[in-house]
């Protein structure tokens, strides 16, 4: 079956048929084009633009103050198959709507989501959020590495600790942020790493580390600290970011995320035929691709995904 890998075929072994890691990434997305009222395409800055085109329709990706190129994951299609519980994914991820791989859409309850880090910052500290199961796998007996379990217990505890820190020290923190952080059960249950320990499955080890994983960085990102800016500086290019079409964010927090936070700003805007030109005198306008994919930093990834061990 197309988009399938067979139980047997991974050098792990599965128990069952699973999807390929990006399985279902090249088909065109649920496009949202509407945007803030805020916005006036041509009072921000575009510090980088990738054309698409379906059809004859053309699609202009920009970001204000983000040099790196996202892959837009499109509008949740409620109709979609339950792909995350029926048809598990080979590297444990959950597909496009995976904020810990992609930028998504605001979420008013979830408002750190753009703080997420794409990657680690600092390898020798060891964060298990980036931890890739295959390599913290031993074959006989099988299961997780004593090390890797240490170190699960080590940030669990940690993070423990900051929580109630936070509870007595900051009390002009969002509540939200709080009712999160004080959730550590959301994310790193003792129940979950008593199981981790016993795991002699492969796959079973590859879904409850990589729920770990989006649950570890989701907190971490909740603890985010705000900077202040008085200008539209430079994006952190190593957070997640989101994308600010539609009208699920206000303009107070537009201008937070653009000015104060530093948080990646995406919009996907559609063309209309007297927009075919370059926004400005200086910019040419990219040459438009047909896949979503193609030039955007998911696109290392897919290729990459038949020379990893998974």
């Amino acid at each position: 079956m197309e988009g399938y890998r067979d139980a047997n075929s991974p050098v792990y072994g599965y128990k069952g048929p699973r999807l390929q890691s990006y399985h279902g990434y090249e088909e065109p997305p649920c496009i949202d084009t509407s945007l803030v009222r805020s916005i006036w395409v041509d009072s921000l800055p575009r510090r980088q633009v990738k054309a698409f085109k379906i059809g004859h329709q053309q699609y202009h990706l920009w970001s204000p103050n983000s040099s790196q190129v996202p892959f837009y994951p499109g509008l949740r299609d409620p109709y979609a198959p339950n792909y995350i519980s029926v048809h598990p994914r080979l590297d444990g991820h959950i597909g496009p709507g995976d904020p810990t791989v992609n930028s998504q859409y605001p979420d008013p309850k979830q408002l750190w989501l753009p703080f997420i880090e794409r990657e680690a910052r600092n390898l020798d500290e060891g964060d298990a959020a980036f931890v890739k199961v295959h390599d913290v796998w031993n074959f006989n007996p099988p299961g997780l590495s004593d090390g890797f379990i240490q170190l699960l217990k080590q940030q669990h505890k940690a993070a423990n600790k900051e929580i109630a820190r936070l509870k007595l020290t900051h009390f002009n923190l969002p509540s939200s942020v709080l009712d999160a952080a004080s959730s550590a059960c959301f994310w790193c249950p003792g129940n979950n790493l008593e199981y981790l320990e016993k795991v002699d499955d492969y796959g079973d080890a590859v879904d409850e580390v990589t729920k770990w994983q989006r649950g570890k960085s989701t907190y971490q990102a909740s603890m985010i600290k705000r900077l202040v800016q008085q200008s539209i500086p430079p994006a952190d290019d190593g957070r997640m970011g989101l994308w600010i079409n539609g009208d699920k964010i206000t303009e107070l927090d537009l201008c937070w995320f653009l000015c104060e936070a530093k948080v990646p700003c995406f919009v996907i805007q559609e063309l209309k035929a007297q927009q075919n030109k370059p926004p400005t005198r200086h910019q040419k306008l990219p040459d438009p691709s047909s896949s979503f994919v193609e030039g955007t930093i998911i696109e290392k990834k897919i290729k990459n995904e038949e020379l990893d061990i998974l």
